[in-house]
């Protein structure tokens, strides 16, 4: 009696090795087994590229007319100001990932994966960078992205930039410090500027609002558009508020005071091209009025029946 009940521990042992080797056997150890991320809702993979293995999506965007700015090279204060050190600015469908990956895996592993695939799809290499080459990873985190969880270690990093004929898709990917993986992916399809040129006039119309970059140098390279806008405001005799808004570590009214230097700039610039000075009005709202990507600066252009 006593022999029969002393062989059930020996047997019950027996299991501890076996689910071990079961878990080697599908490729992953008991200590770090860990199961995918669930993806946001609403987000979806680009067409031509597989996600990682076992990876969620823990952020998604897309805009349909988007204003990007891709970093060509690596990142460096330049002029008392923290960017890349060569940049290119495109406009049109932007689809925005942030994919979570398995613990387990190195940067390398997932960047490869991705790049791969790239490759494969017919995308022609722009810039590549690696560690400590691509520069400071919480610049990269805070400053290009404006996503905080993408800040590890500088010698983590993977970054690649790739065209195909009117796309630009930009990888980076970074493991951090505790081990998260976390890959980003940008890919935009340009407008070519003769289609997008009616777009901020015509979103006016249609909605009586239009979103447009807080950087006013941006906003004179583009003064075709913007001359658009002029034109219908000249021919409808409408008033226009330009509305700034701004974010940052300072107070509430140091924002909209900045906010409010925006609008004005901006309000200039009609005018400069033709529109009715008493038409225009400015304002700033400072972080009063959460809306577009958390924590950017934007404009307004708004027509208040």
């Amino acid at each position: 009696m006593n022999d029969m009940y002393a062989i059930k521990p020996i047997r019950l042992k027996c299991l501890l090795p076996l689910a071990v080797l079961l878990c080697l056997a599908l490729g992953e150890s008991p200590a770090h087994a860990q199961s995918a991320v669930p993806d946001a809702d609403g987000s979806a993979d680009i067409e031509f590229l597989t996600r990682y293995r076992d990876s969620g999506i823990v952020r998604y965007d897309h805009d349909d007319n988007a204003d990007f700015l891709f970093a060509l090279a690596r990142v460096r204060k330049l002029n008392n100001r923290w960017q890349a050190e060569q940049e290119r600015r495109v406009y049109g469908a932007h689809t925005s990932i942030t994919y979570r990956a398995p613990d387990r895996v190195t940067a390398a592993d997932v960047f490869e994966h991705f790049r791969s695939q790239i490759a494969d799809a017919g995308f022609d290499d722009v810039f590549y960078c690696a560690g400590r080459s691509c520069g400071d990873s919480n610049k990269w985190a805070n400053v290009i992205y404006s996503e905080k969880r993408l800040y590890g270690p500088d010698a983590n990093q993977h970054y690649l930039i790739s065209e195909r004929a009117n796309q630009l898709l930009a990888v980076y990917v970074i493991k951090r410090g505790n081990k998260r993986v976390y890959a980003r992916i940008d890919l935009v399809v340009a407008q070519p500027e003769s289609s997008s040129v009616k777009s901020w006039s015509d979103q006016l119309q249609a909605s009586g609002r239009v979103g447009l970059p807080a950087d006013i140098a941006v906003i004179k390279e583009r003064s075709a558009k913007l001359s658009q806008v002029v034109d219908w405001l000249s021919r409808s005799g409408k008033t226009v508020h330009v509305v700034g808004h701004a974010y940052g570590a300072g107070s509430v009214d140091a924002m909209k005071k900045k906010s409010l230097d925006m609008a004005v700039l901006l309000r200039g610039r009609l005018i400069e091209l033709g529109a009715d000075a008493s038409l225009v009005e400015a304002h700033g709202l400072g972080p009063l009025a959460p809306g577009g990507k958390p924590g950017e600066d934007r404009l307004e252009l708004l027509i208040i029946e």
